[in-house]
């Protein structure tokens, strides 16, 4: 439900040139990543826990660790609440 709020958001709002260039900007970030750290963060999105984001690469709880400290440090992202809203810009929700 938080997701599709922020959607509609994003979708109804008129961007101006900063927000623009903001988007531009975590769209940049997002192609950084690892093809295994985009996975991460489309689970970790998709409200998945490290657990069962592990099970499903087929990795340890400790890797996902690792792949998730890397996602939010290369999304410059504090918190998840700010890596699920540039999951959302990213098209990955």
């Amino acid at each position: 439900i938080l997701l599709d709020r922020i959607n509609e958001t994003l979708n109804q709002a008129q961007l101006n040139w900063g927000e623009k260039l903001h988007i531009q900007e975590i769209l940049a970030l997002y192609t950084q990543l690892t093809s295994r750290e985009k996975e991460v963060m489309k689970l970790i999105a998709k409200s998945h826990s490290n657990k069962e984001a592990a099970r499903l690469l087929g990795i340890s709880n400790r890797t996902i660790d690792i792949h998730r400290a890397h996602v939010m440090k290369k999304m410059k992202s504090e918190n998840l609440a700010e890596l699920m809203i540039k999951a959302v810009i990213c098209g990955i929700v």
